[in-house]
């Protein structure tokens, strides 16, 4: 064959499979042969977020295997045009030249994704002030609030994200053959093809609020059969607390049925996306915690006899000032800085 139609074939190929930028891009880094520590630190950093894309360079290896090999007095003959960085790397930054440490780099690749991975697990975590949306191999997308972490235990059976610390966003791909369970110590959430917020509170509560399709919230009590409820309806909230499933109250009714539903705001409850951060009547302790947890800067408070006073507002997550401001026009409180990127507030 023609080498020209025979590389043109193999791209086509490749767009066919929808190969991303993003892989393209790590490919042509990998085989560069001058990868520096800091591009290898950031390589495992971008595989490890976003392993569905990370397999693709798969793909891409098998049909650079394909590909005959030439030497460079072809190519410069002009046997060979265009060039295989113009065929396979079009618009892409990638770098293509030959070198011990690309072979090393690409067999270990091969070795990664080549070995049974469906009984190991991978870590996600953000920190303080950082937020993070992660694409996961069957094309689920999970957005992580500050300080949270999940752990993606995927199996030919079952996807299962077990909810660490902190609050998760999920928007789940459909896949009839494997449920998608998200679980904490004390409840679970199972899902096809639906979206939904998961919130595991300091006081090991956790709390589940849909905002699509449908979820079925379980946990197992000790000594007692499963308490369960169905959320149906974008809106709904269920929430367990000391391995007991409960509602939040009823708004309308006052009801406490232990599995009753009740209704909440969503846009509220995930505002933390849009960078917001909504008050709805939190303590002040708890708020200054939910500020803290957005800024790298610190708010402590010096005055427990108004920790637990109620807190209104909509603040910009990060906006601190502001919200001292807020508080401060609302209670008898002053600010002062103590230096090291901290503030106190109390009464004096």
């Amino acid at each position: 064959m023609n080498p020209l139609r025979y590389f043109q074939a193999l791209l086509r190929r490749l767009r066919r499979r929808k190969i991303s930028d993003e892989a393209y891009e790590w490919f042509g880094i990998l085989y560069s042969g001058d990868l520096t520590d800091r591009e290898f630190e950031r390589f495992l950093d971008w595989a490890e977020k976003n392993p569905g894309k990370a397999s693709q360079l798969k793909q891409l290896e098998i049909t650079w295997n394909k590909i005959p090999k030439y030497s460079r007095e072809e190519e410069a003959n002009g046997n060979f045009i265009p060039t295989l960085q113009e065929l396979i790397f079009s618009n892409t930054y990638a770098r293509l030249v030959s070198g011990t440490m690309a072979v090393l780099v690409l067999a270990a690749i091969i070795i990664f994704y080549n070995t049974d991975r469906s009984s190991n697990s991978i870590f996600f975590e953000t920190a303080r002030a950082e937020t993070n949306s992660i694409n996961l191999a069957d094309g689920s997308l999970v957005t992580l609030n500050v300080l949270s972490r999940i752990e993606v235990i995927y199996s030919p059976d079952e996807r299962r994200i077990r909810l660490l610390e902190g609050e998760a966003y999920f928007k789940v791909a459909p896949d009839k053959s494997r449920p998608f369970v998200v679980s904490t110590d004390n409840g679970t959430v199972q899902a096809l093809g639906t979206e939904f917020n998961t919130r595991l509170s300091g006081n090991e509560s956790f709390s589940v609020t849909l905002l699509e399709g449908s979820i079925k919230v379980s946990t197992q009590e000790s000594g007692q059969r499963n308490s369960e409820a169905v959320l149906d309806q974008p809106g709904l909230q269920a929430r367990i607390t000391n391995n007991s499933l409960t509602a939040r109250n009823n708004p309308v009714t006052g009801a406490s049925n232990p599995i009753q539903i009740a209704s909440v705001d969503v846009n509220n409850i995930i505002s933390w996306q849009q960078g917001r951060l909504v008050f709805a009547g939190e303590s002040l302790s708890t708020a200054i915690d939910i500020i803290n947890s957005h800024t790298t800067h610190t708010i402590h408070l010096q005055a427990p006899e108004l920790s637990q006073n109620p807190v209104y507002g909509v603040f910009n997550t990060g906006d601190w000032e502001g919200f001292l401001s807020a508080v401060e026009s609302s209670y008898p409180l002053r600010h002062f800085d103590a230096g090291q990127d901290i503030t106190v507030l109390s009464t004096n």
